[in-house]
């Protein structure tokens, strides 16, 4: 928060900078009002107390696109306390609203009006720069807990030593994540720990290549291995296609199929998630990597970063397919709820249906340029 308000000021200054270039005349007169401004002691923030006794307040911007910055700090005393600052230019009306031991602060944010240019118009600017960054000050006791989530509009700023129930999670989202929320946080954790597994990976086969090349082995020079895991869970490798061999569609198919029986197997909880999840990365590279040496070996070296950007998003489509299949796996076994289910599945919904629009685009735009991806069959350039 320091930062935003830091750079907000820069841009005010900026802008009394470009004010003083463009009207020299009244440079002067500017820089005595923004000092006479600055040095105000009055207070322009209205002030309402919310009830004693309230432990849960939810805080909702009904208007504004986007987040509304609310600076967060202690109460003074066992109460809460609400500080909106109102100007020309900006401001919010709130209405509260409690019932028992809890409160809702709904906030409408009042329209500018239409001004013409006078003195007073120009220290209402420059006392709406200074306090652009807290508009909103939120002061809570100790025992409050705010439930306000990233779809009620506002946004959290919590400083070192702001202590309430739930501060520490604030602190680190600027609001409190909602279940579907949660999902994707966890999901792209876990997309950050396959990133990790994936470097680990590289390093291991980087060393399986050396110890290839002293002893002389039959995948000398192999770019990747895929670790294949039978139905009577027996691990087996399987060699790659060399760089300088010829690939045919039968090839990839094949591949792909093999793929699809790993799914499969996965979905039936015969392998691990663990386990499908590395079998998965390193095909899919497999398969990447021979069409890629497809398209070059016809010529059609046009159409190979288009079939590179496809081959990445099918397998980021794969990986949030393997989250929902562990997911129904996991509710059939009554490891979760259906309402648990149900709320993995939506906050992939959006993600997964979008993938597979452009999947399909590209997946046309291929085929008009000569190359068939569900075949694999690829026109030559002759």
């Amino acid at each position: 928060m320091k930062k935003a308000v830091i750079a907000a000021s820069a841009c005010f200054v900026a802008g009394l900078i470009g004010c003083t270039i463009s009207l020299p005349m009244v440079a002067k007169d500017v820089i005595h009002l923004y000092n006479d401004t600055v040095s105000e002691t009055t207070n322009f923030y209205t002030t309402q107390d919310l009830p004693a006794g309230i432990t849960e307040l939810r805080m909702v911007n009904q208007d504004t696109m986007g987040m509304s910055l609310v600076e967060v700090r202690q109460s003074p005393d066992d109460q809460i306390h609400l500080q909106v600052y109102r100007s020309e230019f900006s401001g919010f009306d709130a209405e509260i609203v409690t019932e028992g031991n809890k409160a809702e602060i709904i906030l409408k944010e009042v329209p500018s009006q239409n001004l013409q240019i006078s003195k007073e118009l120009l220290v209402e600017l420059i006392r709406d720069g200074i306090h652009s960054q807290n508009n909103l000050i939120l002061e809570v006791p100790k025992t409050v807990s705010l439930t306000s989530s990233e779809t009620d509009g506002v946004y959290f700023g919590v400083d070192g030593g702001v202590e309430f129930v739930n501060s520490q999670l604030v602190h680190n989202y600027g609001y409190v994540p909602s279940e579907n929320q949660n999902w994707k946080i966890q999901y792209e954790e876990s997309l950050s720990q396959i990133e990790q597994l994936e470097y680990q990976v590289e390093e291991l086969t980087q060393e399986n290549r050396m110890l290839q090349e002293e002893l002389e082995s039959l995948y000398e020079d192999s770019e990747e291995t895929d670790i294949i895991v039978s139905p009577s869970g027996e691990m087996t490798i399987e060699e790659p296609l060399e760089s300088n061999e010829t690939i045919f569609p039968s090839d990839i198919i094949q591949k792909e199929t093999e793929l699809s029986k790993q799914r499969d197997m996965f979905k039936e909880w015969k392998i691990s998630k663990d386990d499908y999840i590395r079998t998965l990365n390193s095909m899919s590279r497999d398969i990447s990597n021979a069409r890629q040496q497809q398209v070059i070996q016809a010529g059609r070296e046009d159409v190979l970063p288009m079939v590179e950007e496809t081959a990445d998003l099918i397998l980021e489509y794969n990986r949030i397919d393997a989250q929902i299949l562990n997911a129904q796996r996991d509710y059939n076994e009554g490891f979760i709820t259906q309402e648990q289910y149900n709320s993995i599945v939506q906050s992939y919904e959006t993600s997964i249906r979008s993938m597979s629009e452009q999947i399909n685009v590209w997946k046309t735009s291929l085929k008009e340029q000569g190359y068939d991806w569900d075949s694999a069959v690829v026109t030559p350039n002759l």
